[in-house]
């Protein structure tokens, strides 16, 4: 399983700094990644995209591939994005 950063921290056992769109060690320690995964800091990376998505994962899914997309934008008009 694969990770993806969506907001930029230190990690506070490595000290490395993660910034947003990068991936995010999978062989981390499983406590470490919930809680990560808890606050909203990763994210289980997305491989395909589809309408059981949440907003959140699609807006992720977007990012890693610099796709810019309007804040409010609604989960079909972020679908949209993507059929493009």
């Amino acid at each position: 399983m694969a990770y993806t950063v969506l907001q930029s921290f230190r990690d506070e056992l490595t000290h490395i700094v993660y910034k947003p769109g990068v991936e995010y060690p999978a062989d981390a320690p499983i406590d470490r990644i919930e809680k990560l995964t808890s606050l909203s800091v990763i994210a289980e990376t997305v491989e395909v995209v589809t309408e059981a998505n949440t907003v959140g994962e699609i807006k992720t899914f977007l990012d890693a591939k610099d796709i810019e997309y309007p804040t409010k934008a609604t989960k079909a008009d972020l679908l949209e994005l993507l059929e493009d």
